[in-house]
């Protein structure tokens, strides 16, 4: 018998899309999930903008950090379902 293997998924979306994501992945056998807020910069950062005559300030939008982890049987169901 194999050893079981567990797979860890890390998805990165937009606050408004944080339910719409949930909602899909919660139908999946996935027995623990864990969703913080995180900011940075990533394919679409806001361009940098100066403030007062200041030096540039780069803002860092605000994203969901979503993490689970599943066998190697549920890790395409689960990113095709993010």
């Amino acid at each position: 018998m194999a050893d079981p293997v567990a797979y860890s998924i890390t998805a990165y979306v937009r606050p408004h899309k944080l339910e719409e994501v949930k909602s899909a992945v919660a139908v999946l056998p996935i027995t623990g999930l864990s969703i913080s807020d995180v900011r940075g910069s990533g394919n679409n950062p806001e361009k940098a903008s100066a403030f007062a005559s200041a030096d540039l300030m780069v803002p860092l939008p605000g994203r969901s950090r979503i993490v689970g982890v599943v066998s190697q049987d549920w890790v395409e169901p689960v990113v095709d379902a993010s």
